[in-house]
């Protein structure tokens, strides 16, 4: 169901900052909704992972934010 998925890891350089990561999350959820309707989320050690229904929101997030896969 999830099948679109945009990695990022803790840290990257100069994204490893609260703030950095606050502005990730606050944009993902003012952008798609709270977890659970068009992403969820899985948090690792290393990375968090966001996982979307739609290739093209998945595109996005990864357009504006990056991803490290």
């Amino acid at each position: 169901m999830y099948n679109y998925q945009v990695k990022k890891n803790w840290e990257t350089g100069q994204q490893d900052t609260t703030a950095w990561w606050d502005k990730v999350c606050i944009w993902a959820i003012e952008t798609y909704g709270l977890p659970g309707g068009n992403y969820i989320t899985e948090i690792h050690e290393k990375y968090m992972i966001f996982k979307f229904k739609e290739k093209e929101q998945a595109m996005i997030m990864a357009l504006r934010w990056g991803n490290d896969q």
